[in-house]
């Protein structure tokens, strides 16, 4: 069987002495799992910038890589290229500078806006289900088993816009063979600190649910090679060394205006 992982190639969005920043296609892990492994957005970086492979990240294995996308995402990922450049996204990372944009179109049928935009999502995480592939958000008023597994750190999502999308937008997906679209939406959110499937979890937990996720939406819970319709569509942190305020985005998809003024 061929290995799709091997056609697929990121894109170059900017690069200087301290960072490059790409677009990572959907279906091609961050980063190698194990020595060797080959097949995955790090390793492409480290073909033309090897310095980002020359330092200990947040994992050996990981280099300068910033943050992760899950594979199964479209996105703007950072990769730093020097050790200082780093640690400067990390601190960046704990004290908010550091944010990212997601958006994410999502089933609606079940979705009452009861709360005026934006809003949070906030909670902790603990692994879920078969395998532990998924994590739940575990609330402030949720059992005690589930209190129990958490983790301490509190994960905060901010719902920046939730809007209906009309027949034109509806019609792409059902040429594309998908389900549950009958009332979709096309949201938008921030985060500043990620856990594991954190934006996908939070929405399905308040009933918009990814098109096309095979893990929080039920629709397509036995359609795992189903396209998933979620981006990081933008990336905000200062400069490691200027301190200039920098906005990286994926072309054509829509932003708030936070991003869109940078």
């Amino acid at each position: 069987m061929t290995d799709l992982k091997n056609d697929l190639r990121i894109s170059v969005v900017a690069a200087d002495a301290d960072f490059v920043v790409i677009d990572k296609p959907a279906g091609l892990p961050s980063a190698p799992l194990k020595a060797g492994d080959k097949n995955n957005a790090l390793s492409q970086i480290v073909e033309t910038f090897p310095s980002a492979a020359g330092f200990y990240g947040k994992k050996r294995i990981e280099g300068g890589l910033v943050h992760r996308l899950d594979t199964a995402t479209r996105g703007i990922l950072l990769a730093a290229l020097t050790q200082s450049a780093f640690e400067n996204f990390e601190a960046q990372q704990k004290n908010g500078s550091f944010v990212k944009y997601y958006c994410a179109y999502c089933a609606a049928s079940s979705f009452s806006p009861a709360k005026t935009l934006p809003f949070y999502i906030e909670s902790r995480f603990r692994p879920y289900g078969e395998g532990r592939k998924k994590v739940k958000p575990v609330f402030e008023h949720a059992g005690k088993f589930d209190i129990k597994k958490a983790g301490t750190t509190v994960y905060r999502t901010e719902i920046i816009s939730v809007n209906m999308l009309n027949d034109d937008e509806k019609d792409t997906f059902v040429q594309s063979g998908f389900y549950d679209i009958k009332k979709s939406a096309r949201v938008l959110c921030r985060i500043n600190r990620g856990f594991r499937h954190q934006v996908r979890a939070h929405l399905a937990s308040i009933g918009l649910p990814v098109i096309g996720d095979a893990l929080y939406n039920p629709a397509y819970a036995d359609k795992p090679d189903y396209r998933l319709w979620f981006f990081a569509s933008a990336l905000q942190f200062n400069h490691p060394v200027s301190g200039k305020r920098l906005c990286y985005t994926l072309e054509d998809m829509p932003l708030p205006e936070s991003a869109e003024s940078l």
